[in-house]
């Protein structure tokens, strides 16, 4: 074949290559720039996504309780009155939240304005945190564990960082984003857990009142002192309770040591166990059947309401609380007269009783039984 035409047909070839892929080329071009442009850029006309491709906060390094820290926030362009919100999560989630002693919260008071530069600074004292809503703001102390930093971006300055109970709604939230997962090292806080312990103690002895018919209005946490300090041995936590007269003993109440790791004090879903159950002494009145022939040879007559004359309602229902007390040598029982005013009576280990007072119907109640002054009326 000639020289002339082998060139003409390179020629054309070449034209046609050039003409069938230069619209893929050129596509891919494009498609490079885009990837390229900046993250908030105006691309082909469309309106920018303010703040969604570029949101990060940097996870300090692990750290102790106490040590100070400053957290960087890498962010694109937002409106001049946009805030930022920085908190600490657990890392485990919700399931953590709910289950370990410790706050969580944002780690500064006031919500952040953002740093023209696409970079804002927070120090933090690495050791407190705008704690759940209530009446005022106010801080809480963090606990050891594994953490986030979540970071919301707000659409106007109106956010409030720590709020109030009854405040105002946040505006809504442009942007988010979190941290990798870090450590929070330190001594945990076990009064969390020694007032767990007291309160099952409490509780335990409140259902052996019940067991026996007492009626304790709704309250345990007064049956049993506040007892000794938390101590390791093979059980794992333990905690021992003298029950309050007229119960004698002691109680032990021991929880797992799996309660206190490294992510701070487990406070619910505890596994307890109890020891050494106290005793009730024989010279007590044995409960509502022996209060109820104490007020019937108390006599109806004598229980006069300010309307008139009224009785006590012979039926165990009219009994709403009860409450031994040492220094009277009985037990003061809360009952409801005939009028539903209520009426208080004391019943002696001996077995007799008095009527001591009478309240109100909206004076109820059983912290006065266990404090206040009583005496039998004439």
């Amino acid at each position: 074949m000639p020289t002339r035409v082998v060139q003409k047909l390179a020629v054309a070839l070449g034209w046609r290559m050039v003409t069938r892929f230069i619209p893929r080329i050129l596509c891919m071009a494009g498609a490079l720039l885009i990837g390229l442009a900046p993250a908030n850029a105006q691309v082909s006309g469309s309106p920018p996504e303010v703040g969604k491709p570029d949101l990060q906060v940097m996870a300090p390094p692990t750290f102790e309780i106490g040590a100070h820290q400053v957290i960087r926030v890498r962010h694109g362009d937002y409106p001049p009155k946009a805030r930022m919100v920085v908190r600490l999560v657990r890392a485990g989630g919700g399931a953590d939240l709910n289950r370990y002693h410790g706050w969580t919260g944002p780690i500064h008071s006031e919500a952040v304005e953002l740093g023209h530069s696409g970079h804002t600074t927070i120090a933090w004292d690495g050791s407190a945190i705008g704690c759940a809503p209530s009446d005022v703001r106010q801080t809480c102390p963090i606990e050891p564990g594994s953490y986030r930093l979540e970071v919301s971006i707000y659409a106007s300055a109106d956010v409030v960082a720590v709020p109030t109970l009854g405040g105002t709604a946040s505006p809504p939230v442009v942007a988010r984003g979190v941290s990798e997962p870090f450590l929070v090292a330190g001594q945990p806080d076990l009064e969390p857990l020694a007032a767990a312990l007291r309160g099952q103690a409490s509780q335990w002895v409140a259902s052996l009142y019940v067991a026996r018919g007492y009626w304790m209005g709704g309250r345990s946490d007064f049956f049993v002192n506040e007892g000794g300090p938390l101590r390791r041995d093979e059980c794992g936590w333990r905690r021992d309770f003298h029950p309050r007269q007229p119960m004698t003993g002691i109680i032990s109440v021991c929880a797992p040591a799996s309660a206190v790791s490294s992510r701070g004090v487990q406070i619910r879903d505890l596994t307890l166990s109890f020891s050494d159950a106290p005793a009730w002494p024989a010279d007590v009145i044995n409960g509502p059947a022996a209060w109820e022939a104490a007020l019937i040879e108390l006599g109806a007559s004598d229980l006069l309401a300010p309307e008139g004359v009224s009785r006590i309602e012979d039926r165990p229902e009219s009994i709403r609380a009860s409450h031994y007390r040492p220094d009277l040598n009985g037990w003061l029982v809360m009952v409801v007269t005939e009028g539903q005013d209520l009426a208080i009576v004391l019943v002696s280990d001996r077995g007799d009783a008095c009527l001591s007072t009478r309240w109100g119907r909206k004076e109820s109640s059983l912290y006065r039984l266990e404090r206040e002054q009583f005496r039998c009326e004439q």
